[in-house]
């Protein structure tokens, strides 16, 4: 069972995704859902810094083709049942988001702050950041910030874990 959560960007919107393309991808997901959509993010999008932007453009393992049209309609979907189950989740929550994140808009900040139903809530809005806190460019504000956040919820009475043998 969880002690607590944790989220960065979360994706309950998603950029460039409104109203009526979102009907339109959910719609053609039935029928065609391996078709590909746009092209993939711009990696300016997911950080500052050039040196991890080069580092992702390097990675053979990192997906630089199309979108498919199925696997928006899925992120879609996810990000409607997460909102929609956000009034039921009571452990202590800390949503953090880049108020500059082109890819998971940070309006989810928001929605998470209205309609969670956490009593132990922390959402943090971090200026000029994008998608990928870790990994920006005055990331150890952010790593203080989470690692603040569970000292703070530790428990304290729990037993040492075991050491590997």
């Amino acid at each position: 069972e969880l002690a607590g959560l944790i989220t960065t960007g979360t994706a309950l919107y998603l950029g460039g995704v409104n109203g009526v393309n979102r009907s339109l991808v959910l719609a053609a997901s039935r029928f065609m859902p391996t078709a590909p959509l746009i092209p993939t993010l711009g990696l300016e999008g997911l950080t500052r810094d050039q040196a991890v932007q080069e580092r992702y453009r390097d990675d053979p393992l990192v997906y630089f083709k199309a979108l498919r049209v199925g696997m928006l309609a899925e992120l879609i979907r996810a990000g409607r049942q997460a909102a929609a189950l956000l009034p039921d989740l009571h452990l202590p929550y800390l949503a953090l988001h880049g108020e500059a994140d082109p890819i998971a808009l940070p309006a989810a900040a928001e929605t998470i702050r209205e309609r969670c139903g956490a009593t132990d809530l922390t959402v943090q809005i971090y200026a000029d950041m994008r998608h990928e806190l870790h990994n920006e460019i005055d990331h150890d504000g952010v790593l203080r910030d989470v690692v603040t956040w569970i000292e703070a919820h530790l428990d304290r009475s729990a037993p040492e874990p075991l050491e590997p043998s």
